[in-house]
């Protein structure tokens, strides 16, 4: 409705009850028992606003997972679009897995010593805009069977490529005495693999049966205990 010229008009907002739909906050049957209407306030010199329409989250370097032996947090990063929208600052919430990892209000997401897991953390618009953006986080617990890597220049464990597709390379296995033993396992601690070798400087494992996801290689020869890991596309 436009304004007629020389005529101050006054309106009163109501809340009706709106249920989230892919992202964006829809009203369906209004519940009149629920409504709320606000004293009358006037519009005349009102700012306009830009809302939001879109959120997008990526985390460092487009990295959406966490290795906690190596790291414990994650900073997350939302762009909005548009870049001229009125009220830019966002709230930051986990959705699933509040158990695993926490979140600031600046988006920085901190692991839980010992969880695995994957965490959904949505950053939503203040504007009533209802639009949030939603990313997945991989959060790979402290699992006690894995050692850190030797910092022995003679013994430097090389496990690649670091995404694989069928094949992975493992290379570096010490020269011993003692016969080596390989072991490869989940995120969860499940052996899925394991293999005792002889003076064997590198050998290639056939991955194409494992699920995508994280996984560990662990050498172990005598006193001398080595670990990596790499991903399964």
């Amino acid at each position: 409705m436009a304004p007629m010229t020389g005529n101050a008009l006054y309106y009163a907002v109501e809340t009706v009850p709106a249920t989230a739909i892919s992202g964006k906050s829809y009203l369906k049957a209004a519940d009149t028992s629920a409504k709320s209407r606000s004293n009358i306030v006037s519009i005349i010199n009102a700012a306009h606003t830009d809302f939001i329409t879109d959120i997008v989250i990526k985390g460092e370097n487009e990295e959406n997972e966490i290795f906690f032996e190596d790291k414990e947090t994650l900073k997350l990063t939302a762009f909005v679009y548009p870049n001229t929208a009125t009220f830019q600052r966002l709230n930051w919430l986990i959705v699933t897995g509040e158990d695993i990892a926490t979140i600031d209000r600046n988006g920085l997401l901190t692991a839980k010593e010992g969880k695995s897991g994957t965490v959904t953390v949505r950053a939503y618009a203040i504007d009533g805009s209802g639009v949030y953006g939603e990313i997945n986080v991989t959060v790979t617990g402290n699992i006690t069977r894995i050692e850190p890597v030797s910092n022995d220049k003679e013994h430097r464990l090389s496990v690649y490529p670091s995404f694989v597709d069928y094949e992975v390379n493992i290379k570096g296995i010490p020269q011993t005495d003692s016969p080596t033993k390989i072991y490869i396992f989940n995120s969860n601690g499940e052996v899925l693999y394991i293999k005792e070798v002889y003076g064997n400087k590198q050998i290639t494992v056939d991955c194409s049966g494992f699920n995508a996801g994280v996984y560990f290689v662990k050498v172990v020869s005598g006193n001398i205990s080595m670990s990596e890991r790499f991903i399964k596309k």
